[in-house]
């Protein structure tokens, strides 16, 4: 799974097996990454 989404150094994290974010990144990034993957969940 990590080669097919382009996992290339740590930290990295994906989300709703959609979204990613790689490398450090402050809560701000985390908080609307959650609120793309709410909005288009439609939940």
């Amino acid at each position: 799974m990590a080669q097919q989404v382009g996992v290339r150094g740590v930290p990295f994290f994906v989300f709703d097996d959609t979204y990613t974010i790689s490398g450090a990144h402050g809560a701000d990034t985390f908080l609307n990454v959650l609120k793309t993957v709410e909005l288009k969940s439609g939940k």
